[in-house]
C-alpha cells in the first residue's frame, strides 16, 4: 500500500485572502519514516508557494503505530499563522488516513493509494 498528502482546498475564513500556487488535487507520495517539510522554501519538499505560509511551516512522516496502523506525525516548525488538525492549533499531533490537516489555511489530506 502507499499513500500520499493530497492538497484538497484553501479555507479561506481562515486568514482572509489566502493564495497559493497548489491546484487542488495535488497529490504527494509520502514514505514510511521519511521526513517531509512543507513550507513557500524552494528547498523544502512541498513548496506551496502562499505567503501565509512560513518557509518551513511543517515536518510531516508517515509512521505505523503501536497497533501496525498508518498514521501521519505532523510537527509545526514554529511557525507565525500555525498549523492545525481538528480545528486546534498544534505544536505536535497524529492524524490517521482520510483525516485533515491545514497550514495556513491550506488543507491537506492524508490518502491510502
Amino acid at each position: 500500500m502507499s499513500y500520499e498528502l493530497v492538497f484538497v482546498r484553501i479555507d479561506q475564513p481562515a486568514l482572509g485572502k489566502v493564495t497559493s500556487v497548489l491546484v487542488p488535487g495535488a497529490r504527494f507520495p509520502l514514505e514510511l519514516n521519511r521526513a517531509v517539510e512543507i513550507g513557500r522554501s524552494a528547498t523544502v519538499e512541498i513548496s506551496v508557494g502562499s505567503g501565509s505560509v512560513a518557509r518551513r511551516h511543517a515536518r510531516v512522516c508517515l509512521r505505523r503505530d503501536d497497533a501496525g496502523d498508518v498514521a501521519l506525525d505532523i510537527t509545526d516548525l514554529g511557525s507565525t499563522n500555525g498549523t492545525y488538525v481538528r480545528g486546534h492549533s498544534l505544536t505536535e499531533d497524529r492524524i490517521s488516513v482520510g483525516e485533515e490537516f491545514s497550514i495556513a489555511g491550506l488543507i491537506f489530506l492524508l490518502s491510502q493509494v
